[in-house]
């Protein structure tokens, strides 16, 4: 999330037989600024993922890097209340394919959202607020159970505002807090 030639980071590709290092792009503020998150591969081969600040409202992106002509797309500007803002982790592509995402502020609450992406339409639908209640400020990546549904972490929130333990099923979208911390 720093260096680079703006300061913002980078994307690069790591090659694992040869051990090197591969700059591919130079993270901005007009891409949506510093990134914290690994980015997941779509059916289209492209892939995406979410940079924390920057753009309009200082919201942070959803963007796209194709890999055949290594360009970075600003794809979704994060705009606080209508869809969250300032993701700090990774996107979670689930076996069905479908793309979900969380962002750490913002919301109706500012507290956060759950989101799901459509790549095909390039459409982002919030699909959650957090709250004081059922956990605010999402952190760490979401991750898929063998049984189908999406757990993860919250920082602060629950009953004695120091996170919670959430599951969320995509089929119905629904949402349960299951641990206070």
């Amino acid at each position: 999330n720093f260096g680079g030639t703006n300061n913002f980071g980078t994307l690069y590709e790591f090659n694992y037989l040869t051990s090197t290092l591969t700059k591919k792009i130079d993270c901005s503020a007009t891409l949506g600024g510093k990134s914290y998150n690994s980015l997941v591969q779509f059916t289209n081969g492209k892939l995406y993922g979410t940079l924390n600040n920057g753009s309009f409202s200082d919201g942070g992106t959803l963007i796209s890097f194709d890999t055949s002509s290594n360009a970075a797309v600003k794809l979704i500007d994060f705009q606080s209340a209508i869809n969250g803002a300032n993701p700090q982790s990774s996107l979670t592509k689930t076996t069905s394919g479908r793309i979900f995402g969380l962002t750490k502020n913002g919301g109706v609450n500012g507290a956060g959202t759950l989101f799901e992406y459509f790549p095909t339409s390039n459409t982002i639908t919030k699909l959650i607020d957090f709250s004081s209640t059922n956990g605010k400020n999402p952190i760490g990546a979401m991750i898929e159970a063998p049984n189908g549904k999406l757990y993860g972490t919250t920082d602060k929130g629950g009953t004695s505002d120091l996170g919670t333990i959430f599951e969320f099923n995509p089929t119905g979208n629904v949402f349960t807090k299951k641990i206070d911390n």
